[in-house]
């Protein structure tokens, strides 16, 4: 073991490797506060054998993180030129980038909230003020950004946030080794992950002053500020 590393034994990966900085991360007040929170909540009740924590979850994350990270960006797996462009990297920038995955990896849970996820339905509403429902969206596709450009009409741009992922494919399109050393893609040896559809991701938040009012607004005129420009022009 290198000089400044320490091993933590993990049930799952044997053993988990940290550099003094990682270390320090760990041994913090937050991170340490994850030793307390179940992984699957409330789950032990009915399945005893449930009780990990989100402390060795996200040392777990971490490994994982890192072995995927050694094998997307080794030479050797590289078959595409497009591939070897986006991860053509001095030693340097590849140690660098590497550590920052490693540190995402391990700070991704420290947030999270008491019991887990089954704590949620507790939290306050926030300020958000629109998500996507399917019956709009089947409307029309853009719903919330018509609605975050209403809301900023009404109520102006510095009180609007409109957040959205949509992504161009599947992110379940990643390379894989086979048993003949070759790399593949993971849809077209699955066609599971081929048929999975692409999840997108779209929110309007308001600035928590005008929310009350906006909820009203929104409940009145649903109909008429997802219709699709065709429509509401024909109106």
């Amino acid at each position: 073991m290198a000089r400044g590393k320490i091993e933590i034994r993990d049930p799952v990966h044997v053993f988990v490797e940290l550099d003094d900085a990682e270390k320090e991360l760990l041994d913090c007040r937050p991170f340490q506060r994850l030793r307390h929170i179940n992984q699957l909540a409330l789950s032990y009740l009915v399945y005893p054998g449930a009780t990990h924590r989100r402390f060795e979850h996200s040392l777990g994350v971490m490994e994982l993180a890192t072995r995927i990270f050694d094998v997307v960006v080794d030479d050797r797996n590289i078959a595409h030129q497009s591939v070897r462009e986006l991860v053509d990297m001095s030693p340097v920038e590849r140690s660098y980038w590497k550590m920052v995955l490693r540190m995402a990896a391990l700070c991704h849970d420290l947030g999270h909230l008491p019991f887990s996820h089954a704590s949620e339905e507790l939290l306050p509403e926030g300020w958000m003020l629109y998500e996507p429902r399917p019956e709009h969206q089947r409307v029309n596709a853009d719903a919330a950004r018509q609605i975050a450009a209403a809301a900023v009409e009404r109520y102006g741009p510095d009180a609007v946030r409109f957040d959205s992922y949509d992504p161009e494919q599947t992110p379940f399109d990643f390379p894989v080794q086979t048993r003949d050393g070759a790399i593949s893609s993971s849809t077209e040896l699955s066609d599971v992950l081929a048929q999975v559809p692409v999840a997108r991701f779209q929110r309007v938040y308001l600035d928590c002053q005008y929310l009350e009012d906006a909820k009203r607004w929104l409940k009145t005129d649903t109909e008429s500020l997802i219709a699709p420009p065709s429509d509401a022009a024909g109106d």
